[in-house]
């Protein structure tokens, strides 16, 4: 029976317990990356009611949610959108989207701006950018033709709901 020379090991077996070590932050960073093109759904905490109908909104408020929106997700109902809190002026496009978009522009429940938004895939620098030089402090982002069928247009004023939490 012989003893291991400790001299023939290979190297890299006394640092094999940083590769364990590292692993589990190195697999996660990957997991991240590889959805980072999955739709991110909020719940639903609010509702606009406007002319007869009602249109149950998710509300983006943090970073992560305002910087995603709908994007990436296959389709949209009728009755569903999204309501952006916005504290800045905000640039739109329609990267990474799968079907068209409106952009209703409000300040303090009145609609100061529409705007369509259309899909443009993964390359930032085809997407058109949407914005407004109107002040506003939230965007509803609906299906395209969501404003039209509701009768909504500029000086409008929403009615908007929110979920107690």
């Amino acid at each position: 029976m012989s003893i291991p020379n400790k001299d023939n090991d290979p190297k890299y077996k006394k640092y094999l317990w940083v590769f364990f070590l590292a692993f589990p932050f190195m697999a996660k960073a990957f997991i991240a990356e590889n959805n980072s093109k999955v739709a991110y759904i909020l719940p639903v905490t609010a509702q606009l009611d406007f002319n007869g109908k009602a249109i149950k909104l998710e509300v983006a408020r943090t970073k992560v949610s305002l910087s995603r929106g709908l994007t990436y997700r296959d389709s949209l109902d009728n009755d569903r959108g999204m309501l952006y809190q916005i504290d800045t002026p905000t640039i739109f496009n329609g990267k990474g989207m799968k079907f068209p978009t409106a952009l209703v522009f409000i300040q303090n429940a009145k609609v100061v701006d529409i705007q369509r938004v259309q899909p443009c895939g993964e390359q930032e620098q085809k997407c058109l950018e949407n914005r407004t030089n109107v002040a506003y402090n939230e965007v509803l982002e609906v299906k395209q033709n969501i404003p039209a069928m509701l009768g909504m247009t500029v000086g409008a004023t929403l009615n908007i709901n929110y979920t107690p939490q």
